[in-house]
């Protein structure tokens, strides 16, 4: 039984000798600046906005409809080229901290809820603005929506 198996063992790995490990992707290069993926038709963002808007529409604990960053700091801070891309974390805001709500959830309370960007490099490493800065301050909708125009609608009309 034993000499069976074993021979039934090198018959598998003679047959095996390329196909068994698939070929490696090729490494994929960065995208080229205005050719970059992630950008998507506003049609698509309009079903998976809609989506997010039912389902917060269904929770009393659940009003953000989205959150508003500055574009001329964001701007200012990705001069810096290093900047490969953008992580985005969520976080509570110091007001919902500092009222006694330190790891309590939030269920995304407009006052409650923000999100911290922060840059890195190729290798990885964070990217500070002015030596140990990263950016906050998104401003939450409802309380500090635009109220002209066509962003104040909820959708991409």
């Amino acid at each position: 039984m034993k000499k069976v198996l074993f021979f039934a063992m090198l018959v598998l790995l003679a047959s095996c000798k390329d196909n068994c490990n698939p070929p490696k992707d090729p490494p994929k290069d960065p995208p080229t600046p205005g050719t970059d993926v992630s950008f998507i038709n506003k049609d698509t963002a309009d079903i998976m906005i809609e989506s997010y808007l039912e389902s917060i529409s269904r929770s009393p604990d659940t009003q953000l409809n989205c959150l508003i960053i500055n574009a001329d700091s964001l701007r200012s801070y990705l001069n810096d080229t290093s900047i490969r891309n953008i992580k985005l974390m969520l976080a509570h805001t110091t007001a919902w901290i500092n009222a006694g709500n330190m790891g309590r959830p939030a269920r995304y309370k407009p006052n409650a809820f923000t999100i911290v960007l922060a840059g890195y490099n190729s290798a990885g490493d964070y990217v500070y603005y002015n030596g140990n800065q990263v950016m906050d301050n998104a401003m939450p909708c409802p309380t500090d929506c635009p109220n002209t125009g066509t962003a104040q609608q909820r959708i991409l009309p």
